[in-house]
């Protein structure tokens, strides 16, 4: 019968160390789900905001950025990889990266860029030449500006470009106190073809600067420094400066003294036109990656296609999981080329958060919409199905390493009489005390210790085998690196129980039958 009970203590601690494996895995991937799944220990939605917008308000809530970071999600695009931008200066503080070193990724995805051009003050003025322009077409500008306070960004319609040198000018109060120049968009009336011409900007001013702004808006930005209050514009040097500035297609650059000279090749095929933008910030963007991650751009806060270049892996991108990138929120907005608000933004805030974090947020100018903890999402996920089942299955391990126990006590007590029989006799022919407690105490141990060695290692190829099958995260996960394997802690400690209880059942069987041996 000793093949029979080591076979039915194996199944049982079989059951045990399954059990195990499936409660660790699980607790594991529900944390996973709770942290790296919405990015922090607590991320808050607020209302619709531009991106610098957020940034400045983000800043000015946490000056010192231990607790807070802005975040806003990539557009979705059917065949690229979800993405989202934040403020990688602030990540290792704040976002949960599921063991990466996050020091990595502000150094990476943040590096040394030209700083932007900036303008400030309420009325904008550009001074620009237009010739070579077809006749009957229409060729409008338009000037992006990004408020460096928020909270919205400014498109400055200059309208409809005339033949020779001409002065337009835009009402932009949200520039009182500096504005970043995002993009020049140049783009023919609707429906409109063969537009092409020639256009130099030779200087943007600006008048009508908030007193209080307290000089340049961004030092050494690029515009022509002032003294308090006095207003910030772009001059011919810097507007002429080579390489200071990119183009889409459609058109090209020409650089000169006289200022940025635009060649309008064709807008054919282009509903939005060319835009011109300042070229500091690099391109194609370095990106952190997680996944597979094939393609060449993903969909711009603008819609348009932004060019990348993965320059770090990570196990899982905070907030959006695999396969998906992570980007810079700064360089991301200054590439894109839209006035849009953000309808989706985010604050990411660290545990460290103090309890007042949303007074100061809407100090700062958000409005609050939502507020996710990760103890909550947490709490949500014990108490679904997945995670109850798994209660159940521990269950059924008691009651199986409770059936093995009563093996092993109905084993010794079927045993006993001829065990008592046997050894009594051999004792009165001089066998020794010592031996006679070995044979009844550590018999039963000693197949006990076999039998959890066993099943463990039958547990734990059972679990390889079949385990990535339980919807321990439920019928439809997040895009996740959810752990595959338990921890070897938690199977020695769940072999240390089985063998502390079965052995310990059987020392007492044992010790029963040592009291009735002379």
């Amino acid at each position: 019968g000793g093949a029979r009970l080591f076979a039915l203590l194996t199944a049982a601690v079989a059951v045990i160390g399954y059990a195990a494996c499936a409660v660790d895995v699980g607790a594991r991937g529900r944390s996973l789900e709770a942290g790296i799944g919405i990015g922090a220990a607590r991320v808050v939605a607020v209302g619709p905001v531009s991106r610098q917008g957020l940034l400045a308000a983000v800043r000015a809530a946490d000056p010192t950025g231990a607790y807070a970071m802005a975040a806003v999600p990539l557009p979705a695009a059917r065949g690229r990889p979800a993405g989202i931008a934040v403020d990688t200066t602030r990540a290792a503080a704040i976002a949960e990266w599921g063991g990466f070193d996050p020091a990595r990724v502000a150094a990476t995805l943040h590096p040394a860029a030209g700083e932007p051009l900036a303008v400030r003050g309420s009325r904008l003025t550009v001074d620009v030449t237009a010739a070579k322009l077809t006749i009957g077409k229409s060729l409008l500008a338009t000037v992006v500006l990004a408020p460096v306070a928020g909270p919205a960004d400014e498109q400055a319609e200059l309208g409809e470009l005339r033949a020779g040198r001409h002065g337009y000018a835009a009402e932009v109060p949200a520039c009182a106190s500096g504005c970043l120049v995002k993009a020049v968009q140049l783009n023919g009336r609707e429906g409109s073809l063969d537009v092409t011409g020639t256009v130099t900007f030779h200087a943007v001013t600006a008048s009508g600067a908030d007193p209080g702004a307290g000089g340049d808006p961004d030092p050494g930005a690029g515009g022509d420094p002032g003294a308090s209050g006095e207003p910030v514009g772009i001059g011919p040097g810097v507007l002429g400066a080579a390489g200071r500035w990119r183009i889409t297609d459609g058109g090209r650059l020409a650089a000169g003294p006289a200022g940025l000279g635009v060649e309008i090749t064709s807008l054919n095929g282009l509903p939005h036109g060319v835009f011109v933008q300042p070229s500091g910030v690099p391109s194609p963007l370095p990106v952190a990656t997680a996944g597979d991650v094939a393609s060449a751009s993903v969909p711009g806060l603008d819609g348009r296609a932004l060019p990348i270049a993965a320059a770090l892996r990570l196990p899982a991108v905070p907030g959006v999981g695999t396969p998906a990138v992570l980007a810079d929120l700064d360089y991301v907005d200054r590439l894109s080329t839209d006035a849009t608000p953000s309808t989706a933004a985010q604050v990411w805030l660290s545990p460290r958060a103090p309890a007042d974090v949303l007074d100061r947020l809407r100090s700062a100018g958000l409005v609050v919409t939502g507020d996710t903890r990760a103890t909550q999402v947490r709490a949500r996920l014990d108490e679904q199905g997945p995670a109850l089942a798994l209660w159940f299955y521990v269950l059924v391990g008691a009651l199986a390493l409770a059936l093995a126990a009563g093996a092993l006590v109905l084993a010794a007590a079927v045993d006993r009489v001829r065990r008592i029989e046997d050894l009594s006799a051999l004792r009165a022919q001089g066998l020794p005390r010592t031996a006679v407690r070995r044979a009844t105490l550590w018999t039963y141990p000693v197949l006990v210790g076999g039998a959890v060695l066993a099943g463990m290692a039958i547990a734990l190829l059972g679990w390889w085998l079949t385990g990535w099958a339980l919807p321990l995260a439920g019928l439809d996960p997040p895009a996740l690196p959810f752990p595959g394997m338990p921890r070897p802690l938690g199977l020695i400690a769940t072999a240390a129980l089985a063998f502390a209880v079965l052995s310990g059942v059987a020392v007492l069987a044992g010790r029963r039958t040592l009291r009735a041996i002379r």
